[in-house]
């Protein structure tokens, strides 16, 4: 089954393309994110970036799975951001 923290590792990962600034954002260890992402692709049975030259990119694949990770995601980051930031003030 598809674990929705996964995604959202992904996600996040998939904004940084970093596997640093991700793991920051989330309060994680890198380690601990590429094991997440492993265990992402492991589900999905295909490799979701690759590392070319120092640079992260994403396989087809894991575009596919980037651009469902924000259809989701995108409004929850909406409306954590509202919720934060207009009813705090």
């Amino acid at each position: 089954m598809l674990n929705l923290k996964h995604l959202y590792y992904f996600y996040v990962f998939g904004q940084e393309l970093s596997i640093t600034q991700a793991a920051k954002r989330l309060r994680l260890t890198p380690p601990a994110l590429s094991n997440q992402l492993k265990e992402l692709e492991n589900f999905v049975g295909y490799k979701l970036y690759t590392r070319e030259k120092g640079k992260i990119k994403l396989t087809d694949k894991g575009k596919v799975v980037c651009k469902y990770s924000v259809k989701i995601f995108s409004p929850y980051e909406e409306l954590r951001s509202v919720v934060q930031n207009q009813w705090h003030a």
